[in-house]
């Protein structure tokens, strides 16, 4: 457990600590656009060693997780939530094939395709458009659409062998959620990944730090970009005279 834990601290050593803008890095001879581009670069090579941390916590998981699936109620449950997905698509698939075949649905299907027609038939610029008929339409289209979705909700609820697959998909869901509860509880007590989330964490919340500073600087370096071109813009202006349109001619000189 040590090595692993001084492995991790290495790797935030050489890279997160070493990625962090100071004064001194911030100068580069290229000028703040340089300075900007080495320090995404290093926000980069920061996420990286993160991502090596969670890799690292990844592989922790699987190892454990193996575990727990080598036992007999893990693949039961597994196989049971498999089962109860299964069932329960296929009763649906049903319900709505029978659904599909009614002539209820079918009208109201004929009813949103023929708005849908008749919205296209009265676009603006069309050689007929008709703006009444272009809103009917779209009035039409709008409420096939509640029509149809009110029969699929409908056909979906008063289907008993739904209700039934949909009652059974949930205990199996329920019965996996709570091996996974267990997976979670057992590496929550693994001193390793343990060490590794708390790294994790503190790596993640200093790229984040890192981010935000190199946002504040970038607005702030557009800012003074921004400035200096007003500057100059202003300097290039033609300055005015000081004096009045006579002023400095030659009324002064001598004959």
């Amino acid at each position: 457990m040590k090595t692993y834990q001084l492995a991790l601290s290495a790797i935030l050593a050489a890279g997160l600590t070493a990625a962090v803008p100071t004064a001194a890095r911030a100068q580069y001879p290229g000028g703040p656009n340089s300075a900007l581009a080495e320090q995404r670069k290093q926000i980069k090579d920061a996420e990286a060693d993160v991502a090596k941390i969670r890799g690292e916590m990844n592989k922790m998981k699987t190892k454990l997780a193996a575990k727990f699936e080598s036992k007999e109620e893990w693949e039961t449950a597994k196989n049971n939530l498999k089962k109860a997905e299964t069932d329960y698509e296929s009763s649906r698939k049903k319900a709505m094939a029978k659904l599909y075949a009614s002539p209820e649905y079918k009208a109201a299907k004929d009813k949103q395709l023929k708005a849908e027609q008749a919205i296209a038939a009265n676009q603006p610029g069309a050689a007929k458009a008709d703006a009444k008929a272009l809103e009917k339409a779209q009035q039409d289209r709008l409420d096939a659409g509640l029509a149809l979705r009110k029969l699929e909700t409908d056909a979906l609820a008063a289907d008993p062998k739904i209700t039934e697959s949909k009652e059974k998909l949930a205990e199996a869901k329920k019965a996996w959620d709570a091996l996974q509860d267990e997976l979670k509880e057992a590496l929550e007590q693994e001193p390793d990944y343990l060490a590794a989330k708390q790294q994790m964490e503190t790596a993640q919340a200093q790229v984040d730090q890192m981010k935000a500073s190199l946002a504040q600087q970038a607005a702030s370096e557009r800012e003074s970009r921004r400035q200096q071109l007003e500057s100059q813009r202003q300097s290039r202006q033609p300055q005015r005279s000081g004096g009045g349109g006579y002023g400095g001619g030659g009324y002064g000189r001598s004959r």
